[in-house]
């Protein structure tokens, strides 16, 4: 197998081993989280427990700034990169066309 095959799996290979590692997690969590329910049912709420923000909001708010947070990361990356397009020797297919240089005035 060539090195930029094997390469290029890692990233999903990477993945794979997180999702099985949360799997995993995730279980276990459930089974701990029946096992304390059994003796927690005698524990009084926790005071101003309903003024405490909703932690799937803050997941799902977390999750929305760290995509948008990518994409700006992607574009500037990319534009950064143009920049360097003409100075880059040519490359086999593939490569990104270097972008249109301004007229001159």
């Amino acid at each position: 197998m060539p090195l930029s095959d094997t390469l290029s799996n890692i990233p999903d290979q990477l993945l794979e081993a997180i999702e099985m590692t949360q799997q995993l997690v995730l279980t276990n969590v459930s089974a701990t989280t029946a096992t304390a329910k059994a003796f927690s049912r005698n524990v009084p709420d926790l005071p101003f427990a309903d003024r405490l923000p909703d932690p799937i909001r803050l997941t799902d708010s977390a999750f929305d700034f760290a995509a948008k947070l990518m994409a700006n990361q992607r574009d500037f990356s990319l534009k950064l990169l143009e920049t360097f397009a003409p100075v880059e020797p040519a490359r086999s297919s593939g490569a990104r066309p270097a972008p249109a240089k301004a007229a001159a005035k």
